[in-house]
């Protein structure tokens, strides 16, 4: 969910944002949640939601097993986040990944 947390941060302080990169990330409108892009039809079939491995309301995050031996769960992962990737690099690119993106409901830009 960086791409929100990204859009946020550029609302929040503009002046410290020079340029800003979007790589499969959410860049939502003004004041328009994720979660409404999350459960709008053209999101349907996303493997992202599928994949947690908890409930982001209980725990505060998205949890990922970023470290998991099951094939499928791995398959899956590299489908949702690396789809057109090779599978050796997307397993590499997947060890960078957090396995908790935390999940907050406002950002409050530091002091």
């Amino acid at each position: 969910m960086g791409g929100t947390v990204l859009t946020r941060a550029a609302q929040q302080v503009p002046e410290l944002i020079g340029h800003m990169v979007y790589l499969t990330a959410f860049m939502p409108a003004s004041d328009v949640p994720a979660i409404a892009y999350i459960q709008s039809p053209e999101n349907a079939g996303e493997l992202i939601g599928p994949s947690l491995r908890a409930d982001p309301a209980v725990i505060g995050a998205l949890r990922f097993d970023l470290a998991s031996e099951d094939a499928a769960h791995r398959q899956q992962l590299r489908q949702a986040f690396f789809s057109d990737v090779d599978p050796v690099v997307a397993d590499a690119a997947l060890g960078l990944l957090s396995p908790d993106a935390p999940v907050v409901s406002r950002w409050v830009p530091p002091p």
